[in-house]
Order: C-alpha cells, then sequence, then structure tokens
C-alpha cells in the first residue's frame, strides 16, 4: 500500500492450461495461450495492515476452445 496511491491495475500474459474429466475414465489436459487484467484498491487499516479489494478478469485459448475467469477477492496483508 501507497500513502498516495491505492489504487492499483493489472495485467499478465502467459501460458495457461486446463484439465477436465473425460467419460469417468481419465484427465485431459489442455495448454494454450492467457492473459489477465485486473484492479484493486488497498485500504490501510494501520502501519502494517491493509485490506485489498480486487477484481481480475482472466482468459485462456485452448485447442478449438476458450475459457473466461472472472475472479473476485478480499485481501488481508500483514507488513
Amino acid at each position: 500500500p501507497s500513502k498516495s496511491a491505492n489504487f492499483f491495475v493489472k495485467g499478465g500474459v502467459g501460458l495457461g492450461w486446463t484439465e477436465a474429466q473425460v467419460d469417468f475414465v481419465g484427465s485431459d489436459t489442455e495448454t494454450g495461450f492467457g492473459w489477465q487484467v485486473g484492479a484493486g484498491y488497498d485500504i490501510r487499516l494501520g502501519t502494517k495492515t491493509a485490506l485489498t479489494p480486487s477484481v481480475t478478469y482472466a482468459m485462456g485459448h485452448f485447442d478449438g476452445f476458450s475459457e473466461n475467469l472472472i475472479q473476485v477477492a478480499l485481501s488481508f496483508s500483514l507488513y
């Protein structure tokens, strides 16, 4: 957390993977390109603690399909 800028954005690209159950006999794993973007806000609770709500959107592109993920989180940090 920063006293002057509590709002933050994040992003990234890389490899993603997914695993799915196939007909109760095993699993199938796919690897593909993925990316994410997000934002959050650090709320200082004291000199060594912070509460951080954030949201992240991620997408992975795999062989023949795509997966989307929206993550809403609330983090508590001790420094």
